[in-house]
């Protein structure tokens, strides 16, 4: 069995590729830690969106109650009754 050897050159290129193949991996793995965070972001704002939404609806349905059915001027306050 023979050997031969590479040229400087040529390991430096394949030590240059590994180097940048390594260096992409990284960044993606990277990228993928970000997109966890954000999905994880994104929902919690979700949740804190619907709880608004409730929060809301309980609100409006208490004035309605109070009030009667009605629109509501929110820089006077004053209730226009339908």
């Amino acid at each position: 069995m023979s050997t031969q050897n590479l040229t400087q050159e040529e390991l430096n290129q394949i030590n240059q590729l590994r180097t940048q193949q390594s260096e992409v991996i990284f960044s993606l793995g990277q990228l993928e830690y970000q997109l966890f965070v954000l999905k994880r972001e994104r929902q919690k704002l979700k949740n804190q969106l619907e709880d608004l939404e409730i929060q809301s609806e309980q609100a409006a349905n208490g004035l309605t109650e109070k009030y009667g059915s009605g629109s509501i001027n929110l820089e006077t306050g004053e209730i226009t009754s339908n």
